[in-house]
């Protein structure tokens, strides 16, 4: 092994136990107690400082030396003594190496000044041997080049650490990430947060509905840094309830799933265990369910459940007009299934007009492609409730009358579909108004194949 080999090696390695520990750090830093803390949810910034024990040596600046250091998010800063510099020095220019193998290629335009800064893609980066290098030129004098500027150790610290406003122990925040197109909105769910806030900027400084979940926004500003916008939670977020004869079992998990327009301005977000037995869109978002139903001609018995564990799932849509977000939509699944998690799978289009909702845990007998006409209306709100299922019921419209209804998670004995055989949901958003457009199942539908556990949609 020759010393080159070996001290590019030892490089690498020192690299890569500085990594590793600052990992350990952002773990070390996100536990603590359930407790929220004081800050605002709406407009505090979730930006942290880490400077990691540096891998090469400080410089003095004194040319030919120049100091690296990461200025904002992805961004490293470039100085030197400017009084040090070559006599004749009137202007300069900044080179970057990208790869060990690759040769030095002018960052931007000449300049002037004793500092420059150059925004990196982190994930395109050579971090180990990507190397820069300052010229200081004059009209009269050849370039001068200082010497190589190894930014290893300054792009650690380039890398934003971000934690939600109202951190608390087992919130899974990250769990699911979204960012628009842009780079400049950036969604992260955190399923296991405890509030009971509800809608937009609640507050969060409590954890009287465990798991209830929530997702936070966060903005790239001006600056280049990353600050929360907004703090989102459910519209029917489970409270805590004081009645002792009604069970709460609070648990929709709400951002299980996340899923952000190009724009940003449009977000989906899934609450697999949301309980509410409702269907269609915009419907009623209560948790009133029933342990026993009597289909007798002349009567029906029901015993009523405040806040049951049926796991239906639901998906959430909000909208953000001049920086303000707000609920759009309520979305269920267009059948009646326990345990059916809607909402297990999101994707969202581009343009932020069509939503896939991905649920394989979906056990109808359908298979393939069931399109609703342009024509039809929305599937109509459908609650299972004491006069829905009764006969002499004159209120209950035809079309909920002839929903899908499927009472169990079981499947029947049909030789298609079937428990776990999975369905995707299509929706399309009209001038903010959002229909039901498909029913999709696969052709060769079976039990167990859980279709539609991923989803992706063209952009």
């Amino acid at each position: 092994m020759n010393t080159v080999t070996r001290s590019n090696i030892l490089k690498q390695s020192a690299f890569l136990l500085s990594l590793v520990g600052f990992t350990l750090l952002l773990s070390a830093c996100g536990g603590g107690d359930d407790k929220k803390n004081t800050s605002s949810n709406s407009s505090s910034s979730s930006t942290h400082s880490f400077i990691p024990t540096p891998i090469t040596p400080a410089l003095t600046k004194v040319w030919p030396e120049v100091e690296v250091s990461a200025s904002g998010n992805k961004t490293l800063k470039f100085e030197w003594l400017e009084t040090s510099v070559p006599v004749g020095t009137t202007y300069y220019k900044l080179f970057k190496k990208a790869k060990s193998n690759s040769n030095y290629e002018q960052v931007g335009n000449n300049f002037t000044g004793p500092t420059i800064s150059d925004a990196i893609s982190v994930h395109l980066t050579d971090w180990v041997y990507s190397l820069y290098k300052v010229q200081a030129c004059g009209d009269s004098m050849p370039c001068v080049d200082s010497s190589p500027i190894e930014t290893n150790s300054a792009m650690l610290s380039a890398i934003t650490y971000i934690k939600a406003s109202n951190a608390g122990a087992d919130d899974w925040f990250g769990w699911s990430v979204a960012i628009s197109g842009d780079g400049k909105t950036l969604a992260i769910g955190a399923p296991a947060e405890k509030s009971k806030a509800t809608g937009v900027n609640g507050d969060g400084k409590n954890d009287d509905s465990p798991n209830s979940g929530a997702v936070y926004v966060f903005i790239k500003n001006e600056l280049g840094n990353w600050q929360e916008q907004a703090y989102l939670k459910a519209s029917n977020t489970e409270q805590p309830s004081s009645e002792p004869n009604l069970t709460q079992q609070p648990n929709d998990r709400f951002g299980y799933q996340i899923a952000l327009s190009a724009d940003g301005n449009t977000l989906a977000v899934g609450a697999i265990l949301e309980d509410s037995p409702s269907t269609g869109i915009n419907c009623r978002e209560d948790d009133i369910g029933y342990s026993t139903v009597s289909f007798a001609s002349n009567s029906s018995s029901v015993a009523i459940i405040k806040n049951i564990a049926g796991n239906f799932g639901a998906v959430y849509v909000f909208k953000r007009t001049e920086n303000l977000w707000s609920q759009n939509a309520y979305l269920k699944a267009g059948n009646f299934v326990i345990d059916n998690q809607f909402g297990s799978a999101l994707t969202i289009s581009g343009d932020g007009k069509t939503l896939a909702v991905g649920t394989p845990n979906e056990p109808s007998n359908a298979v393939g492609i069931v399109m609703r006409s342009s024509s039809a209306s929305s599937i109509e709100c459908f609650n299972p409730n004491a006069s829905a299922f009764s006969s002499t019921n004159s209120s209950q419209t035809s079309s909920a009358s002839s929903t899908n209804l499927i009472i169990s998670s079981a499947a029947s004995s049909a030789p298609a579909g079937g428990t776990g055989s999975g369905a995707v949901y299509i929706f399309r958003d009209t001038d903010s108004v959002w229909t039901q457009e498909a029913f999709v199942k696969a052709a060769d539908a079976d039990a167990y194949d859980f279709f539609g556990g991923s989803i992706s949609l063209s952009q």
